[in-house]
C-alpha cells in the first residue's frame, strides 16, 4: 500500500492538474478556434475577416495598443529610473504607492476619467485618445518596475569604467540603455498584450476595437460563429506579442559582472529630493482619483447597504477566494512539473501558458458558454455558480503557473533530490521542503490572483448565471444606469479591496530587505 502510495501519488496529482488545465483553460479556446455551433463556420461570415469593417477594428486595437505602450513608457522609464538610483530600502513605500494604479481595476480607473471630462470637455472624454491614457496610466507601473530591476542589474564597475572615457549622456545612449532594453521591451509588450485584451476600458470609453465587438456580438447579437471569426485576428496578436515577450524576458542581462548589489545610487541629498517628487507624484496619481470618487460618494444620501448588493458583495470574496485557491493550486502543481522538465518541453510549456493568458477575456468568456452550455452533466454545471469558477481558473490558471514557477525556480534542485534519495516520498518531500520553502511566493501568487479576480469583469459578465454578480459587474453595469454616486461609492470599496492585498504581500516580504537604511 505505501508502494502504491509512492509510486501513483506523483502521477495522479499531475495528472489531476494538467486535466483541470486542459478543460478550463485550453479546451474553451480550442472550442473558439474551431468554432463549433450550430451551422458552424459559414463562408459569407469568413470573408468578412477581410471587410472594412475589421480592417478598422484591427487598427484601432493596433492603435490603442501602441499608444498605450507608449504613454506608459513615458511615465514608467522616468519613475523606474529614479527610483533605481535611490536606496531600495529608502523608497520601498514609495514604490507601493506608485504601483498602486496596476491593480486598481481598470473600470475604476475608466470611470475617474469620465467624471473628470464627461461633464467639461465630452469630447475629450470618450474614444481611443481617452482609453489609451486611462490604460496607459494603469499600466504604466510594469514599465516603471522592469526599469528599476533592470538599472539595478547593471555593472556599477561597467559604468564607471565607461566614464572615464566618455561624458555622462553618452554613457547613458551607449551602455546603460542598450543593457536595460530587453526588459524594457518586455514590460512595453506585456503591456501590449494586457491593452488590447481589456474590455471594460474600450467599452466604457466608447472605444470601437475587437474585444467590445467580440462581446457584442456574442451577447447581444448570440452569433457564436461571428464572435469566434472576429476573435481571430485578436488572438493572433496577442499571441504572437506575448511569445515576443518570453523570449525578451529570457535574454540574460550582459551588464552584470559582479556578485553582490549592483546599483549605483546617487548622493544622500540626491535621494532625498528624488524620493520627495515621487512621493508628490504618487500622491497626485493617487489623490487625483481617489479625490474625485470622494467628491462624488460624498454628494449623495443614500446609505451605502441600498447601494451595495450584499449578494455581489458576497459573491465578489467567495468566488474570488476560491478561485485564487484553485488557481494557485493547480498552478502549483503544473509549475512544479515545469521546473523539474527538460529545457524543450519547459520552453514550449511557457510559451503555452503565456499564449493562453494572452487569449482576452471575451474570447475565453465565449468559449466557456459554448463548451458547456449544452445538455447532461455540463449543462449541470453551467447552470450553476461553478461555471464562474471554471471561467477565472480557465483565465488565470496559465499566469499563476508562470508566477508559481518563477518562485519555485528559485529552490536549489538537490534539496529536494536529496529528500528522494533519503528515501522520502515524492508527496512528503513536497509538503514538508517545497511548499515551505516556496510558502511566501505561493503566498503572493494567491494574492495577485485574488487582487485579478476581483476586478475580472469580462469573463463574469459573460458567464455568470442569471440574477448573481459581483461588485465589479454591479458597478459596470450601474455606470450607464444609477446616479454617479452609486457608482462612486462602489469604486471607492473597489480600490480599497484591491489595495489591501498589496500592503500584504510588501508586508510578507518586509523582512527580506529589513536593515539600516
Amino acid at each position: 500500500k505505501k508502494f502504491l502510495q509512492r509510486e501513483l501519488s506523483r502521477p495522479l496529482l499531475l495528472g489531476a492538474a494538467a486535466s483541470v488545465f486542459l478543460v478550463c483553460s485550453v479546451a474553451p479556446f480550442v472550442w473558439v478556434l474551431l468554432g463549433i455551433s450550430g451551422s458552424g463556420w459559414q463562408p459569407a461570415t469568413l470573408s468578412g475577416l477581410l471587410d472594412a469593417r475589421q480592417r478598422g477594428l484591427l487598427a484601432n486595437t493596433l492603435a490603442l495598443g501602441f499608444g498605450t505602450v507608449a504613454i506608459a513608457v513615458a511615465l514608467g522609464v522616468p519613475l523606474g529610473v529614479a527610483l533605481g538610483r535611490c536606496d531600495m530600502r529608502r523608497a520601498a513605500w514609495l514604490r507601493i504607492l506608485l504601483v498602486l494604479p496596476l491593480v486598481f481595476p481598470s473600470y475604476v480607473l475608466a470611470l475617474c476619467w469620465m467624471l473628470l471630462f464627461g461633464s467639461v470637455a465630452p469630447e475629450r472624454a470618450y474614444g481611443l485618445t481617452a482609453a489609451g491614457l486611462v490604460l496607459g496610466f494603469s499600466f504604466y507601473p510594469l514599465v516603471m518596475l522592469a526599469t528599476e530591476a533592470s538599472l539595478r542589474d547593471l555593472s556599477p564597475r561597467l559604468q564607471d569604467a565607461a566614464r572615464l572615457v566618455a561624458s555622462t549622456p553618452r554613457v547613458w545612449l551607449s551602455i546603460v540603455l542598450p543593457l536595460m532594453l530587453p526588459a524594457l521591451a518586455a514590460s512595453g509588450v506585456i503591456v501590449f498584450v494586457l491593452t488590447i485584451s481589456d474590455f471594460a476600458v474600450p467599452s466604457l470609453l466608447r472605444a470601437r476595437v475587437y474585444t467590445t465587438e467580440v462581446f457584442t456580438a456574442f451577447a447581444a447579437l448570440y452569433d457564436f460563429a461571428r464572435a469566434a471569426v472576429m476573435a481571430l485576428p485578436l488572438i493572433a496578436v496577442a499571441t504572437l506579442a506575448s511569445l515576443v515577450a518570453l523570449e525578451l524576458w529570457r535574454r540574460p542581462l550582459v551588464g552584470r559582472t559582479e556578485q553582490g548589489p549592483a546599483a549605483t545610487v546617487w548622493s544622500r541629498d540626491a535621494q532625498r529630493l528624488t524620493i520627495a517628487v515621487l512621493g508628490l507624484v504618487a500622491l497626485a496619481g493617487l489623490g487625483i482619483p481617489v479625490g474625485i470618487l470622494l467628491f462624488h460618494a460624498a454628494s449623495g444620501r443614500t446609505p451605502l447597504g441600498e447601494t451595495l448588493s450584499g449578494d455581489a458583495f458576497r459573491n465578489s470574496f467567495v468566488w474570488s477566494a476560491t478561485g485564487a485557491s484553485l488557481v494557485v493550486g493547480v498552478g502549483g502543481l503544473l509549475a512544479y512539473w515545469r521546473s523539474a522538465a527538460t529545457t524543450p518541453y519547459a520552453r514550449a510549456a511557457d510559451a503555452m501558458f503565456a499564449a493562453l493568458f494572452a487569449v482576452p477575456a471575451t474570447v475565453l468568456g465565449v468559449g466557456v458558454i459554448a463548451l458547456w452550455n449544452r445538455p447532461g452533466w455540463m449543462g449541470a454545471i453551467y447552470r450553476t455558480d461553478a461555471i464562474v469558477i471554471v471561467g477565472y481558473v480557465g483565465r488565470f490558471l496559465p499566469l499563476a503557473t508562470l508566477l508559481c514557477g518563477a518562485f519555485l525556480r528559485r529552490i536549489p534542485r538537490g534539496v529536494d533530490e536529496a529528500a528522494l534519495v533519503s528515501g522520502a516520498s515524492w508527496l512528503m518531500s513536497l509538503r514538508r521542503i517545497v511548499l515551505p520553502m516556496a510558502a511566501k511566493g505561493f503566498a503572493a501568487s494567491w494574492l495577485i490572483v485574488f487582487i485579478l479576480i476581483f476586478g475580472e469583469v469580462g469573463v463574469t459578465i459573460l458567464v455568470a448565471p442569471p440574477g448573481e454578480s459581483t461588485l465589479p459587474v454591479r458597478a459596470y453595469t450601474l455606470i450607464a444606469n444609477s446616479p454617479t454616486v452609486d457608482v462612486a461609492r462602489l469604486a471607492l470599496l473597489q480600490i480599497a479591496v484591491s489595495a489591501l492585498p498589496i500592503v500584504a504581500i510588501a508586508l510578507l516580504f518586509h523582512r527580506r530587505t529589513a536593515g539600516p537604511a
